[in-house]
């Protein structure tokens, strides 16, 4: 499958613009965040960003604790917490109230920001790297990319990747 990188800057740019066409073309979204305190409570399902993330959450389709392995990242601790919630009119209302996702470390957000279709990766972001990447593209994903002025290049094939089965 072709792969588009995308330049971050852009997309942090024109960011409400990304949210609106990402929210209205994919399935659910994933953020990463961190258990809490881990090492005291190994029982606790507690995140670093649920305090921030509240405001999401009836949209929580569900949460993978300990996921080891994410769109273009991954970690090898047990503490790294995927929470994936539905993309709908409602909770791109929410987003727009917090701060902006791709600038995540800046602002202390949970990060790698992604968007999927079908359980497969259509959008994905590395936010302590500053990469995004656009898999499966259609005409109407070139046209927003180009009418939005956020630029692309061609990253090559990769196979792209799936959520992890309940």
């Amino acid at each position: 499958m072709k792969v588009l990188g995308i330049v971050y800057e852009d997309l942090i740019r024109n960011y409400k613009a990304f949210l609106e066409y990402a929210f209205k073309n994919s399935d659910v979204f994933s953020v990463i965040t961190h258990l809490k305190n881990p090492d005291f409570n190994p029982l606790s399902t507690e995140c670093r960003h649920d305090k921030i993330l509240q405001t999401l959450k009836p949209y929580l389709v569900r949460q993978i604790i300990g996921i080891q392995r994410w769109s273009n990242d991954n970690s090898s601790d047990n503490h790294t917490v995927m929470k994936i919630y539905a993309s709908n009119k409602d909770s791109l209302e929410k987003m727009y109230l917090l701060d902006n996702f791709l600038l995540s470390i800046q602002n202390d957000l949970p990060e790698d920001l992604c968007f999927y279709k079908k359980n497969k990766i259509w959008i994905s972001t590395v936010s302590h790297e500053d990469l995004a990447f656009l898999y499966s593209t259609s005409k109407n994903d070139l046209h927003f990319l180009e009418s939005n002025h956020i630029d692309f290049f061609s990253e090559g094939s990769i196979s792209p990747y799936k959520l992890p089965q309940k």
